[in-house]
């Protein structure tokens, strides 16, 4: 009597199981089928406006976009195509691969999982003018130059950081200075934590500027530093960057001090 019982419960079951089998596998066609126009609006919204994609092509899955970013009336689009590719790294571990030629010079995959995010080593360049989306003090000096930022295997694990990398900017120039350029700098970054730790370093130019600082979520960033003519730099020279130093901070021998943060910007 007990194994006829069984057989129906178990008949169930198996039902039961191609039912939940047969409605993932719909959910998961009908996400692969969704328009690309739909991670431009997820995007849209998570970043507040902030960062665009533009006339999106293919799919969720398989997709490619003009890449863009806005802050108020402010908008600026990369050339060429933002493409990307979603899928599955292994159980539960989904998986994107981004491409976009004259800006990444190589290909980046991003790994999520319950445990852990991580992001591929890669490269980027930008345009420095960008930097005026970001809001003060940038609006103010407004920089224009070329940016190229490196970053080893970067990895978020139990809301802790893992990574480093730099920024190197070129040819930097800014409208509040005649003095174009006024040089070459690095930053290094070391992630840490919940944040980064920030120093700042001078290649070579006219302008020597140096400092430390930090980012975290909650608190925002934080610097301080240097700024002053090179060691040798001509009277005339010196003369035609006083103008901008004057406006960077409070003078400090032959320089000024800088102090940028959040609440804390020296810039009017």
């Amino acid at each position: 009597m007990a194994r006829v019982m069984n057989a129906p419960s178990r008949a169930g079951a198996r039902a039961g199981w191609w039912l939940l089998a047969t409605t993932l596998a719909l959910m998961l066609l009908v996400i692969s089928l969704l328009p690309a126009n739909w991670a431009a609006h997820w995007l849209a919204g998570r970043s507040a406006g902030r960062v665009v994609l533009g006339d999106a092509r293919g799919t969720l899955w398989n997709g490619d976009a003009v890449l863009g970013f806005a802050a108020g009336d402010t908008a600026y689009s990369l050339p060429g195509r933002l493409v990307w590719q979603l899928g599955w790294a292994g159980p539960l571990v989904l998986r994107l691969d981004v491409s976009h030629a004259g800006v990444l010079e190589a290909p980046v995959s991003l790994r999520l999982s319950w445990q852990e995010f991580q992001i591929s080593t890669g490269t980027l360049r930008l345009p420095l003018g960008l930097a005026v989306l970001a809001g003060a003090p940038f609006n103010t000096l407004r920089p224009q130059g070329d940016a190229r930022l490196h970053w080893d295997t970067l990895a978020l694990q139990d809301g802790k950081w893992s990574g480093q990398g730099s920024v190197e900017l070129a040819q930097v120039s800014l409208a509040l200075s005649p003095v174009r350029p006024l040089g070459d700098y690095r930053l290094a970054w070391v992630a840490r934590q919940a944040g980064l730790e920030l120093s700042l370093s001078t290649l070579s130019g006219l302008l020597r500027l140096e400092g430390k600082g930090a980012w975290s979520a909650q608190q925002g960033a934080q610097f301080t530093g240097r700024a002053a003519p090179v060691a040798g730099a001509a009277p005339e020279q010196v003369r035609r960057l006083r103008s901008l130093l004057d406006v960077l901070g409070p003078r400090d021998g032959d320089g000024v001090r800088l102090r940028f943060g959040s609440g804390s910007v020296t810039l009017m």
